[in-house]
């Protein structure tokens, strides 16, 4: 008897242990920046692009979801590659050197440059209200100022919603990407007009 409960107690053992190897594969998901951003006009000023701030709530890597206002939860293994406002800035910053529109644009100034875009990330999140309802929101804050003057010359808030094309979760990034990407045109056509102003 002693014999047969050792027996029963490693092949539970057995079991426990090839159910444990078995786990969800973890993938990574990032924004990527539109390589048709453009401007009207080049300049030869710089611009720094400062690493953006972020909510605490949605400055970490998993990626967030709603199913009401009330709710907040994010996945386990759905994550944003690097942080969300990390990777947003990295986006703007590619969409404004892109664009031309300045001479030199940097994300850690090698010199004092001439003007300075930060940003404030208050939202990023997959939002299910129902099955036929779903898009990713970004919310987004951004401020450019001449650094000579110590000047704010352009400030806008953006928080817009895009429909989401499928139910896997890259659908999340790409409509967040396509967000932020329109937000960033619209930022240039704004910078624009304030340097020639």
């Amino acid at each position: 008897m002693k014999h047969f409960i050792l027996t029963l107690s490693f092949l539970s053992l057995l079991a426990l242990s090839a159910c444990s190897t078995t786990s969800v594969q973890t993938r990574y998901y990032t924004l990527a920046a539109d390589a048709q951003a453009k401007s009207s006009t080049a300049t030869e000023f710089s611009l720094v692009v400062k690493k953006f701030s972020a909510d605490p709530a949605y400055a970490h890597s998993n990626i967030v979801y709603r199913e009401s206002p009330y709710d907040f939860m994010s996945y386990n293994n759905d994550l944003w590659a690097t942080s969300p406002e990390y990777q947003i800035t990295n986006v703007v910053a590619e969409n404004i050197k892109q664009s031309g529109l300045f001479q030199k644009v940097e994300v850690r100034a090698s010199a004092i440059p001439d003007y300075e875009l930060s940003g404030f990330v208050s939202a990023i999140e997959e939002v299910d209200l129902d099955s036929s309802d779903r898009y990713a929101r970004v919310a987004l804050e951004l401020t450019f100022r001449d650094v000579q003057k110590d000047s704010v010359l352009w400030k806008k808030s953006y928080d817009e919603k895009e429909a989401l094309a499928g139910n896997e979760p890259r659908e999340i990034a790409k409509a967040a990407s396509k967000l932020v990407n329109r937000y960033t045109q619209e930022a240039i056509d704004a910078m624009s007009s304030a340097i020639a102003r």
